[in-house]
């Protein structure tokens, strides 16, 4: 079966000039943004009162996992104009927090962010 083509014929699939150029700068953690601006207060994502020690102690970060899915949730419906019932709010923090991949990435972001 010969499958015909939309376009000129002899036009190649991979043009050179047409391929986007890489970034050349690297993904900042907001930690390392505020110490560059020298800010004095803490900037939007960095937690007030959490150490590495509550991070690794598994009772303590199931805790603080579960506030910050919490605060994910609230930001996220303030900032679509979206008011989540309680029934409905507590099911997607327990769908989150039993996530392994979302409760790995927001436990490596808040343990680079407190160091």
């Amino acid at each position: 079966m010969d499958i015909n083509r939309t376009g000129p014929r002899q036009t190649p699939l991979d043009e050179p000039a047409a391929k986007p150029l890489r970034p050349a700068g690297k993904f900042r953690s907001p930690g390392s943004l505020a110490a560059d601006a020298g800010a004095t207060a803490p900037s939007v994502g960095v937690p007030a009162g959490i150490t590495p020690a509550d991070l690794r102690d598994a009772g303590n970060a199931e805790a603080v996992l579960m506030r910050y899915f919490g605060d994910m949730v609230d930001n996220a419906g303030r900032q679509f104009g979206v008011t989540v019932s309680g029934e409905h709010r507590q099911k997607l923090l327990d769908f989150l927090a039993n996530d392994p991949m979302m409760k790995g990435k927001l436990l490596a972001f808040l343990d680079q962010v407190v160091k």
